[in-house]
């Protein structure tokens, strides 16, 4: 149980900061020049 916790917090926190790696982005109107890490 605990362990499935951490599981799911981990995944959330990760979530979490690919989404405001996509917002920075967007809002720098970078195209290619994105380095897009390979999380998934």
């Amino acid at each position: 149980m605990l362990k499935d916790n951490l599981f799911m917090w981990v995944n959330g926190k990760r979530e979490f900061l690919w989404k405001i790696l996509i917002e920075v982005n967007k809002s720098k109107d970078f195209q290619q020049e994105i380095l897009i890490p390979d999380w998934t």
